[in-house]
């Protein structure tokens, strides 16, 4: 009941048995210089050139649709990571450490 209570606080949606109906989704991620795609609430999927570790993207997502967000570094050498959260929970997470290798992560909600 806590959880329910909660989620009514912040704006989630819940069916009569407790699932989520509604997830406030997060893409986050951490590089220094990365091109980055994703899916955004249409479902369209969007893509952002130079982006460094400030750069995130939120939207409110339905039960059952795709998430999902990708990073290509652009430097030489370093990590890319990239983040999915759903309601506060991380839902997936992806790494790379390559130039020009992608970084990953997606999930159903």
């Amino acid at each position: 009941m806590v959880l329910v209570a909660a989620g009514a606080w912040f704006g989630f949606k819940y069916s009569s048995d407790g699932t989520a109906e509604s997830y406030e989704v997060k893409y986050s991620l951490e590089c220094s210089d990365c091109d980055v795609s994703y899916k955004n609430q249409a479902g369209e999927t969007l893509t952002e050139t130079g982006v460094n570790s400030s750069w995130s993207h939120a939207f409110t997502g339905k039960q059952g649709q795709f998430v999902y967000v990708s990073a290509q570094n652009n430097d030489g050498s370093g990590t890319v990571t990239v983040k999915v959260s759903a309601n506060g929970e991380t839902r997936a997470e992806g790494s790379s450490n390559s130039k020009h290798v992608l970084a990953t992560a997606g999930a159903a909600l």
